[in-house]
C-alpha cells in the first residue's frame, strides 16, 4: 500500500515569511528604480524588494516576468527533445 503525504498547511506567518524570501531570492539586479515621492535611487535588498511588491504596477511586471521566463523554458525544453 502506498503511503499518502500531505503538504503541511503554513500558518498566514510562515506563508508571509515564505513569500518574501522567494521575493529576495528572485528579484536580482534593480537599478535604476527610484522612489516617486523622494527620488532617491533605491537599493536592492530585502527590503525594498519586499515593498516593491506591495504595488499593484510592479507586483504584475514580475508576474509577467515570471511568466516570460517559463514559457521560454518551456520552448527551449521542446527543442532540445527534437534534436
Amino acid at each position: 500500500m502506498e503511503r499518502i503525504s500531505y503538504i503541511e498547511e503554513l500558518t498566514p506567518a510562515a506563508a508571509k515569511a515564505e513569500a518574501e524570501e522567494a521575493f529576495d531570492y528572485a528579484i536580482t539586479g534593480l537599478e535604476g528604480f527610484k522612489d516617486s515621492k523622494t527620488g532617491k535611487v533605491l537599493e536592492c535588498n530585502r527590503q525594498t524588494k519586499v515593498a516593491l511588491m506591495q504595488v499593484p504596477v510592479f507586483d504584475r511586471f514580475i508576474a509577467r516576468c515570471f511568466r516570460l521566463l517559463a514559457a521560454a523554458g518551456a520552448k527551449e525544453a521542446e527543442a532540445s527533445e527534437k534534436n
